[in-house]
Formats: C-alpha cells, sequence, structure tokens
C-alpha cells in the first residue's frame, strides 16, 4: 500500500512538472472522487503565489522575493514559515541512516510514460486547447525488491502559459532506490514514449489500475475560472492578528480542538473558548467494537492512534491525539470507502 502510494506520488509530481502560472492571475479549480468534491483557489502576482485550499480551510503563501513559504491555519489564525535558504552547489549531501550497508540483491523497476496527443482542439479560457492521453504504468522484474504493476491514465485538455513565477530553487535529488534495511536496492528507471506536448491542465481525469486492469480509483480536476486582474498585495501577506508557531502541531492544535468539540466525540476539551471553530464533517467517535468481513467493492482504511509531541496552548497531548484521529476519520469517509480505528498499542 505504501508502495503504491509512493508511485501515486512520483507520478502526480511529473504530470505537474511541466506547469506554468503567471503574474496577476486567479485559478479556480474543482476536485471530485468518490462523489465528493472540494474547490482551490491559486493567485499568482510577480513573485508572489498565494493557494486557498479546499475552500480556505488552510492558506500556502510562497514568497520567492524573501525565498520562504507561509503555512496559514485561518481557524486557528496561527502561521509557520518555512525559509528556502541558499542552497550552495558545494554542499554536502545528506547521508542517509543506511549508507553503509551493502547492496547484496535488487531488480528493476520501469514507469513508462506515453504522451499521446489525439490532434482534437478546442478554445478554453482565451486559450488553444489541446487533448492529450497521458498513460503511466510502472512494473518491476521478478527480482526486485518492492513489487508493483500498477497503471494510471490521464485525459485532459492543455494549454500553453508564458511562466513568470519561479522560485529559482534548486533541489537535490533524493535517490529513489536508496538501500533498504536489508541492504536490497531496486533500479528505477524512467522512460517517455509519444510526441504529445504537455502544458497547463485545464482539465484532466485521471483513472488508477490494479493488476488485473480493474479501475480502482478516479478522479477529476477542473479549472472554472482563470481570470487576469491586479491583485491585492494584501493577499499575499500573512494577516497581523495571526500569531506565529514553530511546528505543525501548534499550527493547528486550537482548530483541531474545536473539530474535536464538533464531533461531539472524546469528553470534553480544555481548549480555548474564544477559538474560530473549524467547519468539519460531523463523525461518531471510534469506537473498538469488533469489526466484521469486507464488503466486496469496499476499501478498508486501519486509522492508528496519532502519537503527539509538543502541543500549543489550550489543548492535552491525548486530546489532539484524539482530535486528529477523528478528523483524519472525516475527511476519509467516503461511499466507498470503510474506516476502521485502531487501538491496539505495542508493548
Amino acid at each position: 500500500m505504501t508502495k503504491k502510494i509512493l508511485i501515486i506520488a512520483v507520478a502526480m509530481i511529473t504530470l505537474v512538472s511541466a506547469q506554468a502560472t503567471f503574474a496577476d492571475i486567479k485559478i479556480k479549480s474543482k476536485q471530485s472522487m468518490s462523489g465528493q468534491s472540494y474547490e482551490n483557489t491559486t493567485y499568482i502576482k510577480g513573485k508572489r503565489q498565494r493557494t486557498d485550499s479546499m475552500g480556505g480551510v488552510s492558506v500556502n503563501i510562497t514568497q520567492c522575493d524573501l525565498r520562504r513559504a507561509i503555512q496559514m491555519n485561518p481557524a486557528a489564525k496561527t502561521f509557520m514559515v518555512n525559509e528556502f535558504g541558499d542552497i550552495e552547489p558545494t554542499s554536502a549531501k545528506p547521508v542517509p541512516a543506511n549508507a553503509n550497508v551493502p547492496v547484496t540483491k535488487g531488480g528493476r523497476i520501469v514507469m513508462t510514460v506515453n504522451i499521446k496527443d489525439t490532434g482534437e482542439r478546442k478554445q478554453m479560457f482565451g486559450y488553444q486547447a489541446r487533448r492529450l492521453i497521458i498513460s503511466m504504468s510502472t512494473q518491476s522484474s521478478p527480482d526486485a525488491c518492492s513489487k508493483t504493476n500498477t497503471r494510471m491514465e490521464t485525459d485532459g485538455w492543455y494549454i500553453d502559459f508564458d511562466s513568470s513565477f519561479d522560485c529559482d530553487r534548486t533541489y537535490e535529488q533524493q535517490a529513489y532506490n536508496a538501500p533498504n534495511s536489508g541492504g536490497c536496492r531496486d533500479k528505477f528507471e524512467v522512460k517517455q514514449t509519444g510526441a504529445g506536448k504537455r502544458g497547463y491542465p485545464v482539465y484532466e481525469k485521471m483513472t488508477m489500475f490494479d493488476e488485473s486492469g480493474k479501475e480502482t480509483m478516479s478522479m477529476v480536476t477542473e479549472v472554472v475560472e482563470l481570470s487576469k486582474a491586479t491583485l491585492d498585495a494584501a493577499l499575499f501577506e500573512v494577516p497581523s492578528d495571526y500569531r506565529e508557531v514553530s511546528d505543525a502541531s501548534q499550527l493547528y492544535a486550537v482548530s483541531a480542538s474545536s473539530a474535536m468539540q464538533n464531533s461531539g466525540s472524546y469528553g470534553s476539551s480544555s481548549g480555548n473558548s474564544n477559538a474560530s471553530t473549524m467547519s468539519l464533517p460531523k463523525v461518531e467517535a471510534p469506537t473498538s467494537s469488533p469489526v466484521g468481513p469486507k464488503q466486496s467493492g469496499v476499501i478498508r482504511i486501519g486509522i492508528a492512534t496519532v502519537k503527539t509531541g509538543s502541543v500549543g496552548e489550550g489543548i492535552t497531548a491525548n486530546d489532539l491525539s484524539a482530535a486528529v484521529q477523528n478528523t483524519f476519520t472525516a475527511f476519509l469517509k467516503m461511499p466507498n470507502v470503510e474506516v476502521v480505528p485502531i487501538d491496539a498499542r505495542l508493548a
């Protein structure tokens, strides 16, 4: 399961790597999956970008001119700053903890990407859009350490933009085929075929298939608004009444406590009564009742107990742990998904 998630992540990064955005632009998109949908809005002005995710539940601001990224939680009025810093070309690469483990075995994992231009064209948002079918398959050899055989197909419409938002960041390429604790390492290869030219996606339907070729999931991402306008510079700054925190547990502590109170579970909380309340779906408290056999066609997901460290003011570690587990349960609930709490702990 973990390997498939990784493959999906790599695939999504590959698909969006060619996307371009430009100054003083508003892009509103809608994502739909399993009968549920949510909206994201991206604003771009010069060297700055702001993205409001899931209707504004979370906000991310990238300030390229200051070489930093900012995460904001509007419900708790908190924010966290991540500095880019200057990456020196001669800087030493981080040494993995298992770097001294001798590689004794391994196979090949081959990702094949095919971009087919169907030749279809139409006008979208004032640009000529081209329809592409992008297929991506990942297969491992019989002797590979990590077994995988997945296929993803994206049917989408793409347009060309003049790029103007670029943070000029240099990233150290992390080794996908780093050896595991047993000294087994696969060789990862990427092959690309087809003459299609990617661009900015204004509509994409992504479908995943299992080893037998059966569809396992699909997701549609569609741009519903693309407009040019003069944007207020204040959109790309942190509001004056927000409080800076140092880690993610503090960033979401108050809103997680509010979510727990909204769900009516886990008893009372010592959270700040004046804190803003995050609008989250109401869910029942996890129970330890026996779980029966999984139904055919239903995906079962186990939610483990969350271990927390430092927390913000007005909430205990136990309350935050319960709230996070409860919130995950709420967001994962879908018609074909069964969420099961895992209460067991190691001795």
